[in-house]
């Protein structure tokens, strides 16, 4: 990995700050010595004492900047970090690497077989167990039927029995040459609304 490219830019940075803080700088003094005139017309107080302290740090601070970006150095704490982030980066990189290079984890295909395997006869079997219980509701419900029949034809049978008795019967009681006690059974037996 190049590590003169985060110092290099680092050091970028720092110089351009410096020139801003210094064109600021200038611009402010400029300003005052353009309109010391205006300043001289009003009488003014003697300069603030704290204020001209702060200008000063302010100017030594942007010397300090200008001299090290000259040096090619960044601050110390600076450089810790960036000496910290890039190995952090080389180890990324590294790693990364590694993942590119190793080959994927995959089961041997024997395994693999043998799981689907194992998949399709647990379904298999539950779809054994569902048919061979609907098989048995079928032969029940066969059986069932075919009890349904046989007493269904013992009851048309005992039906056609009882109608056979019963015509029988009014056959005996009367003789077939009376019409007028037919049509009186009849109506006694089943009468007209």
């Amino acid at each position: 990995m190049n590590t003169s490219g985060p110092l290099k830019n680092a050091t970028w940075a720092l110089a351009g700050a410096a020139l801003l803080g210094g064109g600021m700088y200038l611009g402010f003094a400029s300003s005052l010595v353009r309109r010391r005139k205006q300043f001289l017309a009003v009488p003014v107080p003697g300069p603030d004492p704290v204020l001209t302290r702060r200008v000063d740090e302010l100017v030594l601070a942007i010397a300090e900047l200008q001299k090290r970006s000259e040096d090619g150095r960044p601050q110390p704490e600076l450089s810790d970090r960036l000496d910290g982030v890039t190995l952090r980066v080389e180890q990324l990189e590294h790693r990364l690497e590694q993942w590119a290079n190793e080959p994927l984890a995959l089961p041997p295909i024997d395994q693999v077989l043998a799981a689907v395997e194992k998949m399709v006869a647990e379904r298999i079997d539950g779809l054994d167990e569902r048919l061979s219980d609907q098989v048995h509701a079928i032969e029940l419900l066969r059986n069932a039927s075919a009890q349904t029949d046989v007493l269904l034809q013992k009851l048309i049978t005992a039906v056609e029995t009882l109608a056979g008795q019963a015509a029988e019967k009014r056959a005996t009681v009367q003789p077939e040459n009376d019409q007028s006690g037919i049509e009186s059974l009849l109506e006694r037996e089943y009468p007209v609304a």
